[in-house]
C-alpha cells in the first residue's frame, strides 16, 4: 500500500504510467461538499492493490471497486463515505480466531504491568480504523441483554406497557435468565440510514459495547472477545493490535 497526493489534473493525464502488470493505483477523489475541506490540501488519495485482476482504473469516481476486494482478501480502504466492510473483516476473523484466541489467553494469564492501559492505546487505534456507525453489524446479528429498568423506560418511551414491549420483542433466555431480543435486526436499527433510533436511551449493554474499557478485561477474553471476532470488526482489529504490541514487549 502506498498513499500519494498530486495534483488532480497531472493525475489525469499521466495515470497510466502508474499502472504496471501486477499492480494498479485507484483514485479516490470526492468533489462532494461535505468533503471540501477535508481535501481541500490532499486533492487525490491513491491506494495501490496488489492483484492481477485490477485493470481499470476510473479516476472520476469516488467510490471505487477495488477488484472485488472482499474476495480478494484486500484491506478496505479509509474512504471517509465507505461502509465498513464486515464480510471482510469476519474473513479475516475466522482466518486469524485459533491464533489470536490463543495470544489472549496467554496474554492474561501472564498478567503484563500495564495491560489496561496498553488495552485504552490500542483501543484509540482501534477507532481510527473502525467507526461504529460505519457498521452496525451488532445491531444487524446479536441483540443486547436488557435490565428491566430498560424495559420499562423503552415502553415508556413508545406509550406501551412493560408487557406490552415485552411481548412484541423480548423474551427471557432459560440458561441465564438474560432479557434478550426476540429476533435480529435490533426493533430499533434502521437499516437505510445504518443508525440506531433510540440511541439516547438505548440498553446500557449496548451504549458499553464493545466492552474494551472495562476494568475485568481479562474475564471478558473467554465469552466477550473471543466470540466477537467474527462478528465485530472492532474487536478483531483491537486484539490484532494488542497481540501485535504484547508480542513487541516480549509479553507472547
Amino acid at each position: 500500500m502506498c498513499e500519494i497526493s498530486l495534483c488532480s489534473q497531472w493525475f489525469q493525464a499521466h495515470s497510466h504510467e502508474y499502472v504496471q502488470s501486477r499492480f494498479s493505483i485507484v483514485l479516490c477523489w470526492s468533489n462532494h461538499q461535505s468533503f471540501e475541506n477535508f481535501y481541500q490540501k490532499k486533492i487525490l488519495q491513491l491506494e495501490r492493490v496488489q492483484s492481477n485482476e485490477v485493470t481499470n482504473l476510473q479516476p472520476f469516481k469516488f467510490n471505487t471497486i477495488i477488484a472485488e476486494r472482499s474476495r480478494l482478501f484486500l484491506p478496505p480502504s479509509n474512504d471517509p463515505m465507505k461502509k465498513v466492510d464486515v464480510k471482510y473483516y469476519t474473513r479475516r476473523a475466522n482466518a486469524k480466531k485459533k491464533g489470536l484466541a490463543a495470544s489472549l489467553k496467554k496474554i492474561i494469564r501472564k498478567k503484563p504491568h500495564g495491560l489496561l492501559k496498553d488495552v485504552k492505546e490500542v483501543t484509540a487505534e482501534t477507532w481510527k480504523e473502525i467507526s461504529c456507525v460505519d457498521c452496525g453489524h451488532c445491531c444487524m446479528e446479536m441483540t443486547p441483554t436488557w435490565k428491566k429498568t430498560e424495559v420499562k423506560r423503552m415502553a415508556a418511551h413508545f406509550g406501551l406497557t412493560y408487557k406490552e414491549y415485552y411481548d412484541k420483542y423480548l423474551y427471557t433466555e432459560d440458561k441465564t435468565g438474560d432479557i434478550m431480543n426476540n429476533s435480529t435486526p435490533c426493533q430499533h436499527f434502521d437499516k437505510r440510514k445504518g443508525l440506531c433510533t433510540v440511541y439516547e436511551i438505548r440498553p446500557k449493554d449496548c451504549a458499553e459495547f464493545p466492552h474494551f474499557h472495562r476494568k475485568d478485561f481479562g474475564d471478558q477474553v473467554k465469552d466477550v472477545f473471543i466470540p466477537n471476532m467474527p462478528r465485530c470488526p472492532a474487536t478483531l482489529v483491537m486484539v490484532e493490535k494488542l497481540e501485535a504490541r504484547m508480542k513487541e514487549k516480549g509479553v507472547i
